[in-house]
């Protein structure tokens, strides 16, 4: 049950990168670099909950390798910045700015 809902979870994240017609603005293409892409996320990484947030980061983590090792996403490798919240709203809401 953990592995369907962690894959579930995984496939409707990446969902709008696989659509078949992608509709990027001119605005939102100006705004493309060659740096990479960072994907940011925040999730109890320790404390009683670290189930689920290290399940997440492995699973984003695994696929994130898969794709950039077949070149990326438009040529731009993906990275993720996980940050731990330890179950904590008010710890989250920081890690959320701190993102922004």
């Amino acid at each position: 049950m953990r592995w369907f809902v962690l894959l579930f979870f995984v496939f409707w994240l990446f969902q709008p990168f696989f659509s078949i017609e992608p509709q990027l603005s001119e605005a939102a293409e100006q705004e493309v670099s060659d740096s990479g892409i960072l994907v940011g996320i925040s999730l109890p990484l320790t404390g009683h909950a670290s189930y689920l947030g290290l399940g997440i980061v492995t699973g984003m983590n695994a696929y994130f390798r898969h794709v950039n090792s077949q070149g990326g996403i438009h040529g731009r490798k993906i990275k993720c910045v996980a940050y731990d919240d330890d179950y904590n709203p008010p710890l989250m809401i920081s890690n959320v700015r701190r993102m922004i």
